[in-house]
């Protein structure tokens, strides 16, 4: 059983494999390797180290998480989540969008950055990339609270500011559909 110190190692090594593969954009390759990381740190969470001293009783005492250890697993979770969320953007944004898989990767994109948002509200990466995910479904509505955030935090940033700009073209059209609807109402 690998002790917490050689799981972080583990999971840091995949994190780097995973950069490696990204950036020649094997995204499944890269995938994969981002997920073996986060594996690998899922045993470390409260309740992976109680099933770790319940498995070996010579673990306690010896070696528990440091604060430090702490530290290092919640940013390094954070991280191959965000990167998993960024791999996902990347194949979506290839999908045709009839394809099968396209609502389930949505889906796990905003599962991630929900994952990472619960751990740190203000994080603009993750606002921004589960708006980026529901764009991409045109579901603007879903993605306005995040983009509003974002801009919020930070407000000179060119991409936020893109999807501002669509959200507010959008927010007009549906004000332009409302009154004709509300128009039709009383004719």
């Amino acid at each position: 059983m690998l002790s917490p110190t050689e799981l972080i190692a583990k999971a840091e090594a995949h994190k780097e494999a995973g950069n490696l593969t990204f950036k020649q954009q094997d995204w499944g390759s890269a995938m994969q390797d981002y997920h073996f990381g986060l594996l690998a740190l899922k045993s470390l969470g409260e309740h992976g180290m109680a099933t770790m001293l319940a498995q070996d009783p010579n673990l306690q005492g010896r070696e528990k998480l440091t604060q430090e250890q702490k530290l290092q697993l919640l940013t390094l979770t954070k991280s191959l989540r965000l990167n998993i969320s960024m791999v996902l953007l990347k194949q979506l944004s290839k999908l045709p969008a009839d394809d099968s898989t396209r609502e389930r990767k949505v889906q796990r994109v905003v599962e991630e950055c929900t994952a990472v948002l619960k751990e740190d509200k203000d994080n603009v990466k993750a606002l921004f990339r589960r708006a980026s995910a529901h764009f991409l479904n045109k579901r603007y509505d879903l993605a306005q609270p995040d983009i509003v955030a974002a801009n919020i935090l930070e407000p000179t940033n060119k991409a936020v500011l893109s999807k501002l700009a669509i959200l507010k073209k959008w927010e007009a059209s549906q004000g332009k559909k409302q009154a004709k609807v509300y128009q039709n109402m009383f004719k």
